[in-house]
């Protein structure tokens, strides 16, 4: 239930369609520069507007409709509302990676993957879907896989603490404890 409430809690309004108001590269370049974890969150939540604009009027529509229906449990009807927006327009990450989340929660992990697996194909800069595959795998088994996936986030967002804190913790599965 635990995993469930994290990657819930990292689900943001990501967006990348064409008419998007896209983060400028900059963004990037600071908030893998920034040491400061408040900093940091400062600038991945700037990152995270800028994805928010989807450029289309339906899609933000259904977009809302899924985080309502997602706010009241409904996972089916959110999905449902996901499947709209991927239909209308398939490189749009954040359905992708909320339709993932969606998944996870009603514990289909291989659905979640494949749908993180899309959002990260789209927009590879995705922080939140990187560290997200990280629990899936993580909960999968996938110990090594999952360190490769918070890794991933970190090389984008190295401030990012939930993605720092199980880093740590999968290297000293993965790779032992130095003696």
């Amino acid at each position: 239930m635990l995993k469930r409430l994290a990657f819930l809690a990292t689900i943001g309004w990501f967006a990348a369609l064409p008419g998007a108001a896209l983060p400028e590269a900059s963004l990037f370049e600071k908030l893998k520069a920034e040491s400061d974890p408040a900093a940091a969150t400062q600038i991945a939540s700037d990152i995270q507007m800028g994805w928010r604009e989807s450029g289309s009027a339906t899609v933000d529509l259904l977009l809302m409709r899924a985080a309502e229906a997602e706010s009241f449990g409904d996972h089916e009807t959110a999905r449902g509302h996901y499947d709209r927006i991927i239909l209308i327009e398939p490189k749009f990450a954040e359905a992708w990676y909320r339709r993932a989340g969606s998944f996870f929660i009603d514990e289909n992990t291989k659905e979640a993957l494949r749908d993180l697996n899309e959002a990260i194909s789209i927009e590879p800069r995705h922080f939140a879907a990187w560290f997200n595959l990280g629990m899936v795998f993580e909960q999968l088994g996938g110990e090594k896989q999952a360190l490769e996936a918070y890794r991933e986030s970190l090389e984008i967002y190295p401030a990012f603490t939930e993605a720092q804190s199980a880093a740590a913790r999968l290297t000293r599965a993965v790779d032992g404890q130095p003696l």
